[in-house]
């Protein structure tokens, strides 16, 4: 169970990890903090209490899913709900 958890939070980890490494290369953007959570359960709500526990200023998310034509299923749910923060959705 931990080896298949593992294997698939690899991918979003990696990903913020080169994020990361290309933020801090840039003159601008290396003083910018970026705290990583790559977690499993209820989305929504894991956004909620990761943004309120952090208090995060700027959610930052990809809305590209390949069975929605418009944008990933959750991103509208977000949206709606999470009006208080600026949302970055690419």
């Amino acid at each position: 169970r931990e080896s298949i958890q593992a294997h698939l939070l690899k991918e979003p980890s990696d990903y913020i990890e080169s994020c990361r490494k290309v933020m801090s290369e840039s003159k601008d953007l290396s003083d910018i903090s970026i705290e990583a959570r790559v977690i499993m359960g209820h989305r929504l709500s894991e956004y909620e209490r990761l943004i309120e526990e952090h208090e995060i200023d700027l959610l930052v998310m990809n809305t590209k899913d390949d069975e929605q034509f418009a944008m990933h299923g959750l991103a509208y749910p977000l949206a709606v709900d999470l009006r208080s923060i600026p949302l970055l959705m690419l």
